[in-house]
């Protein structure tokens, strides 16, 4: 899960929108963040109009890439460290 659950905090993107032009068309790729936050909706539009929409599930972060970020966060934060310490002494 992520540490930031909410998929509104400041800082999070809530969506992707790529787009195209070819001719006098408009392509457009959307990826838009569902109220869940373990799930995307990917949508290809055509001049507008939404030509596909599927809700895809996200991939849960391994304990690797979640150790990988709280280590990437500037500062202290002591519980982290405890339960680090905690983890390394059970080891």
């Amino acid at each position: 899960m992520r540490k930031n659950s909410n998929p509104n905090q400041p800082g999070d993107t809530s969506g992707v929108r790529l787009q195209a032009k070819a001719g006098d068309d408009l392509y457009e790729f959307v990826l838009k963040r569902d109220p869940d936050p373990r799930h995307v909706t990917a949508t290809v539009l055509v001049n507008g109009e939404a030509r596909s929409r599927r809700v895809l599930p996200l991939p849960e972060p391994g304990i690797e890439e979640l150790l990988r970020e709280e280590l990437s966060i500037v500062g202290s934060d002591r519980v982290f460290e405890d339960a680090l310490h905690a983890l390394v002494a059970l080891a």
